[in-house]
């Protein structure tokens, strides 16, 4: 049980490290689903208006799993933490994958991602979304 108490420190230091060089940092996914529930979050994942290059530049190890993608890997006291770049998709070769993607910031997501959001919410296989999070809330 404690790791998760540690997992969120670690995770809060890395959103107050990006917003103390000027950058929006939230909450987002599963842990801001389980904190709405009073359930104790797995892992705290992070999105961020700092790119790929930005995130390399402040912490001391980070991994590269999607940096075209605005997807980076934050490796805090040996555990890693998903950190995403804000961004706007531009057409998808598939469901998955946009053809590319443009990093903005946090005023934006909502239109672009209200667009392409109402056929999965519609879909019977709809089970979750990501929430930005931000972290006064709930006394974090």
């Amino acid at each position: 049980m404690p790791i998760v108490k540690d997992k969120k420190n670690l995770a809060l230091r890395i959103i107050q490290t990006l917003r103390g060089h000027g950058h929006e940092a939230y909450f987002v996914g599963g842990c801001v689903r389980d904190l709405l529930l009073k359930k104790k979050p797995k892992d705290f994942d992070v999105a961020t208006t700092a790119t790929p290059n930005q995130i390399k530049k402040l912490f001391k190890r980070t991994i590269p799993v999607g940096a075209q993608f605005g997807f980076m890997l934050v490796v805090q006291e040996g555990l890693p933490f998903e950190v995403a770049t804000f961004r706007a998709d531009q057409g998808y070769q598939d469901v998955r994958h946009p053809s590319s993607v443009r990093f903005t910031n946090a005023k934006e997501i909502p239109v672009s991602f209200a667009k392409e959001l109402r056929p999965v919410i519609n879909s019977p296989s709809f089970t979750s979304i990501i929430f930005p999070f931000h972290i006064n809330s709930f006394g974090l």
